[in-house]
């Protein structure tokens, strides 16, 4: 059966948005948790192996003819641009707040796509629109600092919330552009390429990355023994997501999607509270509940 129809389907484009949300904010829960303690290169190589073995299963069980050499472009330059972005998020992650770093990074998942769907002609209505605009604020107020979390590294360090919060912002951006442009590129892939630019960008992004941990990283492959089977939920929460996005980019408009995608800090937040005990406070569970408005407002649109 054609998994990927090229037809607009509201109620199935939302479920396919909130399952890549959680996916993808369940993935860079434990690829940053783990990367406290093991090696960026490690977790990245890692996890972009797994995900590429996911994708190499999607491709055999759709069974799609092999896409045009456009769209393999395409997915190539999506793989380019998702391990810079994985390797910043984890980085990120690992060395800042996560509901910080991966609500600010979410930012370019949403702002980058919607703004190409509409400079491309896209018009996905009012309250859609509406809704991206709110989901968008919602990231912001996720993203806050809590302010006793703020008050207790002044007190030990008061050089310390400076740093951290420029390496946050830092990371975060270089995050953002890069999930937002793999966004971009994946919503230009043409109806009849299957999940294969999937499988083309992660057979890019592992060599890019073994390369990388090789001549600069210089550090081992493996994770430490306690992290590698969250590195491997990671990788493979990111391959299920990946496939997801494309065909949820298939059934929607890229401005309407994108936001859905961009829902996936929530996820992120969550985890870091209930596991990593990092807490939340009146501001940010405002925030979740202004990102709930914003995706029933892009489901009323």
């Amino acid at each position: 059966p054609d998994l990927l129809p090229a037809s607009f389907d509201p109620p199935m484009v939302i479920l396919l948005g909130l399952a890549v949300a959680a996916a993808l904010g369940s993935s860079d829960f434990l690829g940053g948790f783990s990367a406290r303690r093991s090696t960026i290169g490690s977790v990245v190589v890692t996890s972009q192996s797994v995900s590429l073995v996911i994708a190499a299963a999607a491709v055999a069980v759709i069974s799609a003819p092999v896409a045009p050499t456009r769209d393999l472009v395409l997915g190539a330059c999506s793989g380019v641009a998702v391990i810079i972005g994985v390797t910043a998020l984890y980085r990120g992650l690992a060395i800042g707040r996560m509901s910080v770093v991966a609500s600010l990074s979410a930012l370019g998942t949403t702002i980058i796509p919607v703004a190409w769907g509409v400079t491309h002609g896209e018009d996905p209505g009012v309250i859609a629109l509406m809704g991206a605009a709110v989901a968008m604020a919602a990231v912001v107020l996720v993203a806050r600092p809590a302010a006793v979390d703020t008050e207790r590294e002044a007190a030990a360090s008061p050089a310390r919330p400076a740093r951290r919060i420029r390496a946050e912002l830092t990371y975060s951006v270089v995050a953002a552009v890069g999930f937002g442009v793999a966004t971009v590129l994946y919503s230009e892939v043409g109806s009849d390429a299957g999940t294969w630019p999937a499988l083309v960008a992660r057979s890019v992004s592992v060599p890019i990355a073994l390369v990388a941990v090789g001549l600069f990283m210089r550090s081992s492959l493996l994770p430490h023994p306690e992290d590698r089977w969250f590195v491997v939920g990671a990788g493979a929460l990111e391959g299920v997501a990946n496939v997801l996005i494309l065909i949820a980019l298939r059934r929607g408009l890229t401005s309407v999607v994108a936001p859905l995608f961009a829902m996936y800090p929530a996820m992120t937040v969550l985890l870091a509270r209930v596991v990593a005990g990092e807490r939340l406070g009146r501001v940010r569970l405002f925030g979740l509940g202004l990102m709930l408005a914003g995706i029933a407002a892009l489901a009323a649109g």
